[in-house]
């Protein structure tokens, strides 16, 4: 019995260890796994759509949710995958169906990962399913770059003939592969500048202006960092724009008149004065050599005059050509009439030299002379007073702000943007451009100037700070500025208080504040008196209610030190900030009180407590946009900034201006905001 019993027990091991190991087998079967993928820009519009995943095996794809819910087993970092039925039997690969993004990406590389539990499925032949949170090895750049816009744009007209060309690509190019064509080319190229990332390429070419024609700009060739070629794209490649010479003309050798549009500059060239075809341009300069001691520039702009023929600058002509400038009464504010001449750069001796036969005409506001050769030139004339009287102003509020701007920085990594419609959340904005050490620029609420896009540009900014909510500045510019490569900070609160409280966060240390200023959050006049002096104590500035205060502001104030070490100052009278208020400020620190009879008098009084800086600033009192950027460019200087009317000084502004012995004054705004007789009689109590 024993003798059958075992080959019996011999057997029945022998099935037990085979299905031991053929379950273990199965068990422990090779997941599937994706090495790598590649990307694709499949319509050649700069943005990825579509990614080509590879499988370690052929795989069985289930889509659980059909065509109606991307794919749930697979996510996809920043993307979301399109609505299709991605089911599949025995496939190598699976082409993963992107929805675009907003912005150029053709060099993005996503995280790809594998999510079980969704019904979505990958699995391979054995029903082994690739592992929870797999992610692909080796992500392949694949989508070839485009060109998505360009400046000049295709087919626009009205160019200026010096404009550098600006190509924007769908992502970082290795720069060196970079190559282009102009027809017909200007010469004069100079290195191309690379900007935002590499993503933007700036073709100069100084030495020559284009002549007045069509331009056709090609860029030839060009690589991304992994080596995938340049594509035809949304632009149109190659290009072409219309040249125009709004600012100049060609002459020949029979002679004839050059001037730009403004009519303030005219060039007559007699004939024979070039012997062939000549390109003469005007263009303004503001940032200019140093002038001698005791003059000035009329109209603060000097002029760069270029002559240029089969591409080589003209360096003298043949025959004298005579200049005359015009000028307005506004233009030589504060400069002696009878002494205006014009002036060249003498290059040789780095000095301004006056032509020797200039000569000014009163009675037609113009000054005359003859030269043989080009360089820059200006009308110079002495000052009626010591005291420089510079007007900051732009044909609008954005482009008086750029101005400001413009005086302030030659470059800035940061800039503040804000409303130039409503003051509320503006109001808050000077104090946060000083302490980022950039300017405050002004923004409608739905779009941005080109004017604002280029000077942002021109500082070589790469943080923009927005203060105000979406009401104020609207998601639009944000997205415009973060799709041009800006960083984009958006500092606002649910009300004008909630955002003073919160810019003020964002400037200061709370645990280092000693003092507040307190102004009327219900109009402007007060608080663009108050910001500069709030900055330059390092005090933030807070808005109140006429008889109440608000609680965003009560939070901010009881974050403070110890009250008895906190010097709360209100700016304004008791029509705007109301006695009560002031009382009811005392729980938070020593409250005094500064004010006059109107906002003239307030800013006065504000002006002789907190400043003693000897640079001025004049702002309106009747709109905020100018005042406001007044108020950076006073915080520049640590001067004080005082209000006028359109048309008149008021008294307590008269007297303060004749205070003291200021080493420079500037006017913010146009002659529409302040006028020239006011500028006029600023001199007169200068001189006086």
């Amino acid at each position: 019995m024993n003798l059958i019993k075992k080959p019996l027990y011999l057997i029945l091991a022998i099935i037990i260890a085979t299905s031991f190991l053929f379950s273990s087998h199965v068990a422990w079967a090779a997941q599937p796994t994706m090495p790598s993928y590649v990307t694709a820009d499949t319509n050649f519009n700069g943005k990825i759509d579509k990614i080509t995943i590879t499988f370690s095996e052929n795989v069985n794809i289930v889509d659980g949710g059909g065509a109606g819910d991307g794919f749930l087993g697979l996510t996809v970092t920043g993307y979301t995958i399109a609505n299709q039925n991605y089911a599949a039997t025995n496939v190598a690969t699976m082409d993963l169906i992107l929805t675009e993004s907003a912005n150029p990406d053709t060099g993005a590389t996503p995280n790809v990962t594998y999510n079980t539990g969704t019904g979505a499925t990958i699995k391979d032949a054995a029903a082994a399913e690739m592992a929870d949170g797999a992610s692909v090895a080796i992500k392949n750049d694949g989508a070839r770059p485009v060109i998505v816009s360009t400046a000049p744009a295709y087919l626009s007209t009205n160019i200026s003939p010096d404009r550098c060309v600006e190509v924007f690509f769908s992502e970082a190019m290795s720069i060196n592969t970079v190559t282009k064509t102009c027809t017909p080319d200007p010469g004069g190229w100079s290195n191309t500048t690379w900007e935002l990332a590499n993503t933007k390429a700036v073709f100069f070419h100084s030495s020559s202006p284009f002549n007045s024609q069509i331009i056709t700009f090609k860029i030839t060739d060009g690589r991304d960092p992994t080596g995938n070629v340049l594509a035809s794209g949304p632009v149109p490649n190659p290009w072409t724009f219309q040249v125009s010479l709004e600012n100049g003309e060609i002459i020949d050798s029979g002679g004839g008149t050059v001037s730009p549009s403004d009519g303030k500059v005219q060039i007559d060239f007699p004939a024979g004065a070039v012997e062939n075809s000549t390109t003469v341009t005007i263009q303004t300069e503001t940032d200019y050599p140093q002038l001698p001691s005791g003059y000035f520039i009329a109209g603060d702009e000097v002029y760069d005059f270029q002559a240029v023929s089969g591409g080589s600058a003209v360096t003298t002509f043949n025959e004298p050509v005579s200049l005359t400038f015009t000028y307005e009464d506004q233009d030589i504010a504060g400069l002696n009439e009878s002494s205006l001449k014009i002036y060249y750069w003498d290059e040789v001796s780095s000095g301004w030299v006056a032509l020797s036969d200039s000569s000014v005409n009163t009675a037609t506001n113009t000054v005359t002379a003859t030269t043989t050769h080009f360089t820059y030139f200006g009308v110079l004339g002495e000052a009626t007073s010591l005291v420089e009287i510079k007007r900051i102003w732009g044909d609008d509020r954005y482009k008086t702000a750029i101005e400001v701007s413009k005086e302030m920085y030659s470059t800035a990594s940061s800039a503040v943007l804000t409303s130039g419609e409503n003051y509320p959340d503006a109001l808050s904005s000077a104090g946060l451009a000083d302490s980022v050490s950039g300017p405050l620029l002004l923004t409608n609420s739905n779009s941005l100037t080109s004017d604002t896009l280029d000077e942002l540009s021109r500082l070589g900014v790469s943080t923009v700070y927005i203060v105000g909510g979406v009401n104020a500045v609207s998601l639009n510019v944000e997205s415009t500025l973060s799709s041009l490569g800006y960083s984009v900070t958006r500092i606002s609160g649910t009300d004008r208080y909630d955002t003073a409280q919160k810019v003020s966060d964002w400037i200061y240390d709370e645990s280092t504040v000693s003092g507040a200023v307190i102004v009327s959050g219900e109009d402007f006049p007060d608080a663009l008196s108050a910001s500069c002096p709030a900055a330059l104590v390092s005090y933030p500035l807070l808005f109140v209610k006429k008889d109440s205060i608000p609680q965003s502001t009560k939070d901010y104030l009881s974050r403070l030190t110890s009250p008895s070490t906190v010097n709360i100052v209100i700016t304004g009278g008791a029509s705007v900030i109301s006695e009560n208020v002031a009382q009811s400020l005392n729980t938070y620190g020593t409250v005094s009180r500064i004010s006059g009879n109107d906002r003239y008098a307030t800013a006065i009084q504000v002006a002789e407590q907190f400043s003693s800086s000897d640079r001025l600033v004049i702002s309106t009192g009747e709109d905020f946009p100018d005042a406001l950027v007044g108020g950076v460019l006073a915080i520049y200087y640590g001067g004080p900034v005082i209000l006028v009317k359109e048309d008149s000084i008021p008294s307590d502004a008269n007297t303060y201006i004749q205070s003291r012995d200021w080493e420079g004054v500037h006017i913010i705004g146009g002659t529409n905001v302040i006028s020239s007789s006011v500028e006029d009689e600023v001199e007169s109590l200068l001189s006086s």
